[in-house]
């Protein structure tokens, strides 16, 4: 498996990744960023996927692209987590993934180049991330989302399955805050953060995008 895990490395350059600069659209528009950290100091990574336009963004760069700027935020969240291993309080060993399905589309998510891409980076994360999960807290969920959960659910094992904590419009915040203080988390995603102009989803750490993007 180390093996497997090096080659992969090898073959998507992944040692470099962090210092490669991603096609503009990516930058602009792919829905993440990190809040903050959780209370033992977990990074906590937020991607509101409900409102990314991924349609829009493999109309404009290519799925390696789009692959690769997914692995760029996972070893970005390993960087944080190697920085913590000797904190006084104790270790750092994984993360903290917020995933917010509000405006989920089960036909986009279902749409072939964006579930061609999503498979492949679950099992990229399977082979080389496994350890990387503390808790997914998938959130706003709506009853579609189910279906979409399993066809992707075959494709985690089963350690995977028991840190994905799945939640509708209610519930979720309380669960949350148990683990992030609300001072680490927009006031939009259960906390008390706002950006200076008093934007709620604090777009200068979280990036969200609506609007269907095609660059040429």
């Amino acid at each position: 498996m180390l093996l497997k895990s090096l080659e992969w490395r090898k073959n998507w350059n992944v040692d470099n990744i962090l210092q490669w600069n991603a096609p503009e659209v990516l930058q602009k528009y792919y829905a993440a960023g990190f809040s903050g950290d959780a209370k033992d100091g977990s990074p906590v990574l937020i991607i509101p996927h409900g409102n990314a336009d991924t349609r829009g963004m493999l109309h404009s760069c290519s799925k390696r692209d789009f692959i690769n700027y997914t692995v760029q935020y996972l070893e970005r969240t390993m960087v944080m987590i190697r920085e913590r291993k000797d904190r006084p309080e104790g270790p750092v060993t994984n993360a903290i993934f917020i995933f917010d399905m509000d405006n989920f589309s089960f036909r986009e998510f279902t749409w072939k180049p964006c579930l061609d891409s999503i498979l492949q980076l679950l099992q990229a994360y399977e082979a080389n991330y496994p350890e990387i999960l503390k808790y997914a807290f998938v959130i706003n969920a709506p009853k579609i989302f189910s279906a979409a959960f399993a066809l992707i659910k075959p494709f985690l094992n089963e350690n995977t399955i028991r840190k994905v904590k799945i939640f509708g419009t209610r519930g979720w915040r309380e669960v949350i805050l148990n683990e992030v203080s609300p001072d680490q988390l927009p006031a939009h995603w259960g906390g008390t953060m706002t950006d200076p102009d008093g934007n709620p989803r604090c777009p200068s750490k979280i990036t969200s995008c609506l609007t269907i993007v095609i660059v040429t």
